[in-house]
């Protein structure tokens, strides 16, 4: 449904990759279930986008999911992954492990990346993201779903809202486009997650403790966000968390530290 979004708004003409070779699986399956239990959410979805496409047209044969972003206005994806079990390397697919430095030859070479849950299962993310940064062309969109809560086992890693700015904001100096929290479920939960450094404090959402167990519901919980590349440089400082940053140029909490 953010895709869906996104594709409503943004018309990509280059190249685009995703991370690891995703999938579509719509109607897929069980010949005894042809369709999914969220099926009018996804069409509504696709109406309000005001994109010309039927949702059967989205799914292709084997279920993957290089249909899907075709026929809504992403062009042609390719594959990067580590193995090549899920694709034909001589077919567009690149071999790499996103744990080392992507070759130059990769660099600013796509105008759309996707991440829909591999970054967490990559050990080095802070490498593997300064890949993505590399791998996309000034002006470009990166968009990550990532898990936010709620995937204990699933991956390494779990994913907060602090990494998406601390990263493409104060690191790469780029503009951060949408960062929610979703559900797995369509319209079941829906939260703006803004910038830390627009907060008063570490942990609060306008009014609210940003905590799991008073904000954050039940079930399976995704990070979506989308990012324009605005620049070619990236800092080499060290990325820290923001509420820290705050507390170590506070003069009252220097004071006390040296005493």
């Amino acid at each position: 449904m953010q895709l869906a979004d996104l594709a409503g708004r943004e018309t990509v003409t280059g190249r685009g990759l995703m991370l690891g070779r995703q999938k579509f699986r719509y109607g897929l399956g069980s010949t005894k279930r042809k369709r999914t239990r969220h099926e009018r959410h996804y069409r509504a979805a696709l109406e309000k986008a005001g994109l010309s496409v039927q949702l059967e047209e989205l799914v292709q044969a084997d279920g993957y999911a290089e249909q899907m972003f075709a026929k809504m206005g992403f062009g042609r994806v390719e594959t990067i992954d580590y193995s090549d079990y899920e694709f034909d390397a001589n077919e567009g697919g690149i071999l790499h492990d996103l744990n080392k430095p992507v070759p130059k030859e990769l660099h600013n070479q796509f105008d759309f990346i996707f991440d829909g849950g591999t970054l967490e299962h990559v050990f080095n993310v802070p490498v593997a993201l300064e890949n993505v940064f590399k791998m996309l062309r000034k002006g470009g969109i990166f968009v990550g779903v990532n898990p936010l809560n709620g995937w204990p086992g699933h991956g390494i890693y779990q994913f907060s809202p602090e990494l998406v700015y601390s990263f493409w904001v104060r690191k790469c100096g780029s503009l951060v486009e949408k960062c929610v929290g979703v559900s797995e479920t369509p319209k079941k939960y829906y939260k703006v997650m803004p910038d830390p450094n627009d907060l008063t404090s570490r942990s609060k959402i306008g009014n609210k403790f940003l905590l799991f167990w008073r904000v954050i519901p039940r079930g399976k919980l995704y990070l979506y966000s989308e990012v324009r590349k605005t620049s070619d440089g990236m800092s080499e400082e060290t990325v820290h968390q923001t509420s820290y940053i705050r507390r170590w140029g506070d003069d009252d909490i220097k004071a006390e530290a040296t005493t």
